[in-house]
């Protein structure tokens, strides 16, 4: 049995809007962290590009939640259109200054 993540089996993706405001700044340092280490990566690996470890190498996990949506949401960013990309992790957005109310209650605190 797969461990759970929120309640959700970690293949299962959840949209930010559904996580609570420490869960978001988790998912954004695994992020930070993951763009910061790829670089490295990719030179041991003896790549030429960066992009390319990702998509052919990094994985996401199905033990770890957070590093699970870090490492989906980096992967769809460089390869989804804008639209698609914004309806899968910010859901109907129609408020056209949302930027300046995202992530919920982490730009207060």
């Amino acid at each position: 049995m797969r461990p759970k993540f929120r309640g959700r089996v970690q293949t299962e993706h959840v949209p930010f809007d559904e996580l609570d405001s420490d869960t978001i700044v988790d998912i954004e340092c695994a992020i930070g962290r993951m763009v910061l280490r790829l670089p490295l990566i990719a030179r041991h690996l003896g790549h030429k590009n960066p992009l390319s470890t990702l998509m052919d190498y990094v994985k996401p996990p199905t033990d770890d939640g957070v590093t699970y949506e870090a490492t989906t949401f980096l992967k769809d960013l460089l390869t989804m259109k804008t639209p698609e990309l914004i309806a899968k992790w910010y859901g109907d957005i129609t408020d056209t200054n949302w930027y300046a109310h995202w992530p919920p209650k982490v730009l207060d605190e």
